[in-house]
């Protein structure tokens, strides 16, 4: 049997107490590597939301927030690494102008405390218009074959920047009887400013029965402009058409929408 001194004894103790030391503190705490967020916001407040995160090693679990609302926990399985969230919510909610929001992940070690990252975004309600316009109201569509829409997803000021965001889109039906000429524009005005006007034309196009028209995006028409002073706007016009001409005459989608931008609306203040 083999017998220490108490000395000894003394000097085992103190060296295991070091190395149980040095074994605590050598776990640091996990690395969010990569988080990324996609929102989307339709015009009848479907929101919808994927995230990506990717820890630097693995996680016991993940709960997620959205505006501090608890809202999904991930479980790890000794090696997981990587996680996808899918999360959708009616009524959501939100402006064209952009609405801020917070997404929040706790995540959950296999020993110490959660590691807490939260990561902002913004959301913008889209602006669509899909019924014909005419000169004379309540009369019918000199094209009803034809189905169409014009959507401002953005009109937004950053500080910098006062940007427009939109699409257009038609289909001929299949079971029309004749083509349909289409074309349109994309137009960003500062109304109140000696600026000129910025405009993209969509391509003219004969579109045939069963064919369809775009979708044609405006590329994000931006006016770079100074910060805005107290008491004073930037009006900003966001001008959408798309123009079906043929044998009955002229038929638009449009929109024609107009914000007066203050200080508040600055998306970096938020």
């Amino acid at each position: 049997m083999l017998r220490f001194s108490k000395g000894l004894i003394s000097i085992i103790l103190l060296c295991t107490i070091i190395l149980l030391g040095f074994i605590n503190t050598s776990s640091a705490d996990i690395e969010i590597e990569t988080l990324e967020v996609y929102p989307t916001l339709d015009s009848y407040d479907r929101f919808s939301m994927l995230v990506y995160v990717q820890t630097s090693e693995p996680y016991h679990g993940i709960d997620y927030y959205l505006d501090d609302t608890w809202i999904e926990r991930a479980y790890g399985d000794g090696t997981r690494t990587v996680d996808y969230l899918w999360y959708d919510e009616s009524d959501f909610g939100g402006e064209l102008t952009g609405t801020k929001h917070t997404l929040k992940l706790s995540v959950m070690q296999s020993s110490g405390n959660d590691v807490v990252v939260t990561k902002p975004f913004f959301v913008f309600k889209p602006l669509e218009e899909s019924r014909t316009v005419r000169e004379n109201k309540g009369q019918e569509p000199r094209y009803p074959h034809v189905s169409g829409s014009v959507t401002l997803y953005e009109q937004s000021y950053d500080g910098t920047n006062i940007t427009i965001d939109a699409d257009a889109y038609a289909q001929n039906a299949s079971g029309a009887e004749e083509s349909v000429e289409m074309y349109g524009v994309f137009r960003h005005t500062i109304l109140n400013k000696p600026f000129d006007e910025i405009e993209v034309y969509m391509p003219g196009r004969d579109v045939k029965p069963g064919d369809s028209y775009g979708p044609y995006y405006s590329g994000r028409l931006s006016y770079a402009c100074s910060e805005i002073e107290e008491g004073d706007t930037w009006n900003s016009n966001a001008y959408i058409r798309l123009r079906l001409d043929g044998s009955n005459g002229i038929d638009d989608y449009y929109i024609d929408h107009t914000v007066y931008f203050d200080e508040s609306y600055n998306l970096d203040k938020k």
